[in-house]
């Protein structure tokens, strides 16, 4: 499958052109023409790209972090916060974005503990609960059609799962709250919701290896557990970065660039607003920046491309 954009002004524009599906042997199967009602938002000023990407490289790029695919050591990731440049100049952050509003990290309730996890789950239910195990993660599925309701909301049973599969770690673990984007996205209007649950650790936060555990709206019961298995102990000992955020941000400074989109909008997805976005033109992988690596410098770019 081949994706084609229609260029505005040099622009790339996501969602509007062509859809082509060809087989193996070179023929065509099918042709989808996107036509969208876009409405483009043009700005009162619009700053040149090299005024653009002389901002982007003042900002904090990158920030420290602890990687799994690191061996779980100290290094320095992408500051996922910053998105780009606006065309007025003003720094575009995703926390200041309207959807965000209200996003935070907030403390684990006390709850009482939980004896046998499994039997928990199933909350008297009859069905088959599934479960794996590897290095990296533990999960739990339950396939029923026993639609029992059980005592308790939803999210206090969550958090009782939590607090059983971390022991002492529970209060290190906060809940992702977005209730603004929620609300946007009509989350609350579907059968069932999962929460996320974050480890923070010295200010740095998890949010890659949280813990997702679905429940049911209307029965209160759990549908499924994601454990991503983190060795809590270990980062006491951890030795410390030898490369500061300073130099790493630096070595980033020196490889990043900017690129005028059209952003589709959160609230209306056909409106269009113009928005430098970090690029890195040299990249080998053509994507952006995973990790600085905290003692060597070294880059380690995100890879997508397929085998």
């Amino acid at each position: 499958e081949f994706r084609q954009f229609e260029p505005i002004y040099g622009l790339l524009v996501q969602g509007v052109g062509l859809f082509v599906t060809v087989t193996d042997t070179g023929f065509v199967a099918s042709v989808t023409l996107h036509e969208l009602d876009i409405e483009i938002v043009y700005p009162e000023t619009m700053i040149s790209k090299e005024e653009a990407r002389a901002i982007i490289k003042q900002q904090p790029i990158l920030q420290l972090s602890v990687a799994r695919e690191m061996g779980w050591q100290y290094t320095y990731k992408q500051n996922y916060d910053l998105f780009g440049v606006n065309s007025d100049g003003k720094v575009r952050l995703w926390s200041e974005d309207e959807a965000m509003q209200d996003a935070s990290y907030e403390p684990l309730p006390v709850v009482e503990p939980i004896a046998a996890l499994e039997a928990f789950i199933k909350g008297g239910r009859k069905g088959e609960l599934e479960r794996f195990e590897s290095d990296e993660e533990k999960l739990w599925a339950f396939e029923t059609d026993d639609y029992q309701h059980t005592d308790g909301d939803a999210f206090t049973r969550a958090c009782q799962v939590v607090q059983h599969l971390v022991g002492d770690a529970y209060e290190n673990y906060h809940f992702e709250q977005f209730e603004s984007l929620r609300k946007l996205l009509h989350m609350d209007e579907h059968a069932f919701v999962t929460f996320r649950f974050i480890y923070i650790y010295e200010g740095i936060t998890f949010d890659f290896e949280a813990i997702a555990i679905s429940v049911d709206t209307e029965t209160n019961q759990i549908a499924s557990i994601r454990y991503p298995l983190i060795p809590f102990n270990k980062f006491k000992t951890l030795p410390k970065p030898t490369v500061t955020l300073e130099e790493a941000n630096a070595i980033a400074a020196k490889l990043i660039d900017v690129e005028l989109i059209l952003e589709s909008s959160i609230i209306n997805s056909n409106q269009r607003s113009f928005v430098y976005t970090m690029d890195y033109p040299t990249s080998p992988t053509g994507a952006h920046i995973q990790f600085v690596d905290a003692f060597t410098g070294e880059i380690h770019w995100i890879d997508n491309r397929s085998e």
